[in-house]
């Protein structure tokens, strides 16, 4: 994806108590306690890209991002590459 807007609109969407909100009131958990899948999926189907699923060394599911471009989304921003993501 190369226009910037899409990655621009989510930053700002994210940052909000609506965001939270939402999240609480309809599924009782925010983005990094079980709702990290909702908020991608809702990433991927308003902006495309891929899902990607980061699991721990023992094969545990720890996290769910979307991939749009070169950069990975979730409910706490926006990264430019897989390690950054994971530093945060």
């Amino acid at each position: 994806m190369n226009n910037p807007q899409p990655l621009e609109t989510i930053k700002k969407r994210i940052k909000t108590d609506f965001f939270y909100e939402t999240l609480l009131d309809g599924i009782n958990c925010g983005p990094f306690d079980g709702g990290c899948v909702v908020v991608a999926n809702a990433i991927q189907k308003a902006y495309g890209g891929e899902l990607y699923v980061l699991v721990r060394y023992n094969g545990i599911v720890d996290h769910v991002v979307v991939k749009i471009g070169t950069q990975f989304v979730d409910g706490d921003g926006i990264a430019n590459d897989a390690g950054e993501m994971l530093r945060r």
